[in-house]
């Protein structure tokens, strides 16, 4: 989650965007134009460079743009579409955190200090965080780069923790009902390549339960748009699950997270990125899979420390939802489209 593909191209400075960025925030047709165009008919600013300059904000950088699946009101489809398919989200744990007492489990909170709106919230003791979700009961997709180099026996999926977990009063860890947490069993597949995409198909010990998680419906490939709304559903950093469906500093009609670029295997975002969102699902405002996050520009560093950077610039990547489908299919398990 710390670097911008090679097909995002050179990131503009604050003077390159001097003079362009203000012109655009107020003639949103003449951004729709410019997105709509062939990176040669910009004026010589590739796509990623035109969505920089909208996105960029003149305001504070660095805001934190999740929201508690509590607090989504369902106001707009793409919140309720999220809270729904939040279900099928879980915690990418390792064996490192987790203790089973009788029928729960107990998953072991760093000292770590936080900052930001949900520092009194704290994060699981991973070193190395991430987001997996539900495609079907037996099978789960995250980031191949989260587990690439681990024991996949070692691993294991945490249902429900933001929405089933309750933190001791101690504050020393998170408990789950033993329902919601499953093993995982093997990594069936694994693309890890800058050119093809970042994804890990899981096949888990066990069968998980409704009561647990429902697997996500995923979207036809073909259906992703430009300017597209999207929300990403996420455990960053290892906090109880959160959803991004805003983006607040982005100048309207951008204050909800876009598309802003997509190729052949990837599509880039404006959505907040943090350690332990990758192998987060993105979703369309039907509440269909159509990307995994993979890659972006971090939101803060190590310590939590906000990073002065345009926060909603297009540095969000997320390998598309077409290479779960490859795959799966070329395992003899294809999966439906809805």
């Amino acid at each position: 989650m710390d670097t911008l593909p090679k097909s995002m191209g050179k990131m503009p400075n604050k003077q390159d965007l001097a003079g362009a960025v203000e012109p655009l925030l107020d003639d949103p047709d003449r951004m729709l134009k410019l997105l709509s165009m062939q990176p040669a008919q910009t004026d010589q600013r590739n796509l990623s460079q035109v969505s920089l300059m909208f996105a960029r904000t003149l305001g504070v950088h660095g805001d934190d743009d999740r929201i508690a699946i509590g607090n989504l009101d369902g106001a707009f489809p793409i919140q309720a579409a999220a809270r729904d398919a939040a279900r099928g989200v879980a915690l990418l744990a390792s064996d490192a955190v987790i203790t089973v007492v009788g029928n729960d489990v107990r998953l072991a909170v760093s000292q770590e200090a936080l900052r930001g709106p949900f520092q009194d919230e704290p994060c699981i003791a991973l070193t190395h965080p991430a987001t997996a979700f539900l495609i079907t009961n037996r099978h789960a997709v995250t980031a191949a780069h989260a587990v690439a180099f681990r024991d996949p026996a070692s691993l294991s999926l945490a249902f429900g923790f933001g929405t089933r977990s309750v933190l001791a009063e101690d504050r020393s860890h998170y408990t789950l009902p033993k329902t919601h947490l499953i093993g995982v069993k093997r990594i069936v597949a694994l693309v890890l390549n800058p050119q093809l995409g970042d994804i890990a198909v899981l096949e888990l010990l066990d069968a998980v339960l409704p009561v647990a998680g429902t697997p996500l419906r995923l979207a036809p490939a073909q259906s992703t748009k430009m300017l597209q709304e999207v929300a990403m559903i996420s455990h960053a950093r290892a906090q109880p699950l959160k959803v991004v469906v805003r983006a607040r500093d982005s100048p309207q009609p951008w204050r909800y997270p876009r598309v802003l670029d997509q190729d052949e295997r990837f599509i880039y975002t404006n959505l907040d990125s943090f350690r332990g969102c990758s192998g987060s699902p993105v979703i369309d405002a039907r509440g269909r899979v159509v990307g995994v996050q993979s890659g972006g520009e971090l939101e803060d560093d190590r310590e939590h420390v906000p990073i002065p950077h345009p926060e909603d610039a297009a540095g969000s990547t997320a390998t598309r939802i077409s290479l779960i489908q490859d795959t799966m299919a070329a395992l003899g398990k294809p999966l439906p489209l809805r």
